[in-house]
């Protein structure tokens, strides 16, 4: 089991998860007493003398609602199940989400979103302190409503628990600070459009960001202009499909007389996560971005060495899920109870290809090398990120982000021939970018 633990969440992972899905279900059961953990009824109410509860996430609020955000806004946060709940349920099976007790603070147009971990009964928290969280941001009066989702791991330090990203661990934390591995941050719905050269092309290129329309902060495209949802905890899984998600990249040289070569060896030994993007809809059309999932896995791959430019990408499973949602007209009249639908992803099946890709543009933040391994793997570096980089388009319309970070379980490695060669990093040096390109000098 790993160090990061919340101490208080361990347990027989076995029975932990046989009860807390009797406990997602309604079924009777005293889950407080069996994890050591208090239920989130029984903690909604803290004493102001306990201090303030740690910031689980961060919500960026747009420009144009910011000056809006007053005491009228309202701020709902719910806990979905942990990943080892939701592989244990059944296709159409009902369950809900966890309504969670929080405080927000704003700062600008930041609003930090404060959770005490002990709140969180145990379907709802994984074995590694995993919490996927959904928000909305509430304004019936001023007339609007923007909802995200986001993942952040619980930690338990000699302070006390706390939250992280989730691409890092408690032990990093220890070595890289909390201004490193803080609390994620989020942006409210995103409706944002790809280009066609992010969508179409094979090319992994961090630099191909999405088109940014008019629409970006507003709510799911396919909502009457002027109205507004309320998403509610009643929720079932309906589908799942198996997609593919971008987790990396070489460019070795195509045509090289000593035969130089290049590989990503993913996840040696010890387990990670990724997070990838979740797509959201009203009425099973008309798609758009809704934050995030992190997900956790221990498997690994290592990849064969080969020349030429390759794309490295895993396979993850997505389950739809249809969820209920109040439907209010003009912000201001509720009309009925609805169903929307959300693309989730909830595992990495353990598929693995290399794919051939064209080259990006030419790197040219380089560095000299002589004949060797060159390899490059560390917690401390800038993440792998791709705006598109789940494939799912052919399902929803739209491709979703993805994101890895780099650690020491994801490794890419040069086999360099020869002194004649040099190592290109895409916005940094090469022992710092994201991206790496072998090059003649």
């Amino acid at each position: 089991m790993s160090a990061d633990v919340y101490p208080r969440l361990r347990g027989n992972l076995r029975r932990r998860t046989a009860v807390a899905i009797a406990a997602l279900l309604g079924l009777s059961v005293g889950l407080g007493a069996l994890v050591g953990v208090p239920t989130a009824d029984a903690t909604e109410a803290r004493a102001a003398s306990e201090g303030e509860a740690p910031i689980a996430f961060t919500v960026n609020i747009p420009s144009t609602l910011s000056a809006s955000v007053t005491d009228n806004t309202e701020v709902e946060v719910m806990a979905w199940p942990s990943q080892e709940v939701d592989e244990q349920l059944e296709l159409d099976e009902d369950f809900d989400l966890r309504k969670v007790a929080a405080t927000t603070s704003l700062d600008g147009s930041q609003m930090a979103v404060h959770v005490d971990p002990v709140t969180l009964p145990a379907a709802y928290i994984g074995e590694t302190g995993m919490v996927d969280f959904e928000v909305q941001v509430l304004n019936f009066q001023a007339g609007w409503t923007r909802s995200t989702a986001t993942t952040s791991r619980a930690v338990e330090q000699a302070t006390g628990a706390t939250w992280i990203d989730p691409l890092y661990t408690a032990d990093d934390l220890s070595t890289l600070g909390a201004d490193v591995v803080s609390a994620p941050t989020v942006d409210l719905v995103e409706n944002a459009e790809m280009s066609d050269e992010c969508e179409d092309s094979e090319v992994i290129v961090e630099d191909c960001e999405p088109e940014i329309s008019a629409t970006t902060t507003g709510p799911p495209s396919n909502l009457a202009a002027g109205d507004c949802i309320q998403w509610l905890p009643g929720t079932r899984r309906v589908a799942d499909k198996n997609v593919w998600a971008r987790t990396g990249a070489t460019f070795a040289l195509k045509t090289d007389d000593r035969n130089s070569r290049a590989h990503m060896t993913y996840s040696a030994g010890r387990e990670h996560h990724t997070t990838s993007g979740i797509g959201v809809s009203l009425e099973n059309v008309n798609w758009s971005a809704e934050g995030t999932k992190t997900i956790g896995a221990d498997w690994g791959k290592s990849f064969a060495a080969s020349k030429g430019y390759k794309s490295y990408r895993i396979e993850l499973r997505y389950g739809k899920f249809m969820q209920k949602y109040r439907y209010i007209r003009d912000c201001n009249y509720f009309v009925e109870e609805r169903y929307g639908f959300k693309w989730r992803p909830r595992w990495e099946t353990g598929g693995a290809i290399a794919k051939d890709i064209s080259r990006p543009k030419v790197y040219t933040n380089c560095s000299p090398q002589t004949a060797g391994p060159w390899y490059r793997t560390s917690s401390s570096g800038s993440a792998y990120e791709n705006s598109g980089g789940v494939n799912i388009k052919g399902v929803i319309g739209i491709n979703l982000k993805s994101k890895s970070q780099y650690a020491s379980f994801k490794k890419y490695e040069y086999d360099i021939k020869g002194n004649d060669k040099k190592i290109c990093g895409n916005n940094r040096a090469p022992a710092l970018s994201r991206l790496q390109m072998l090059r003649y000098r």
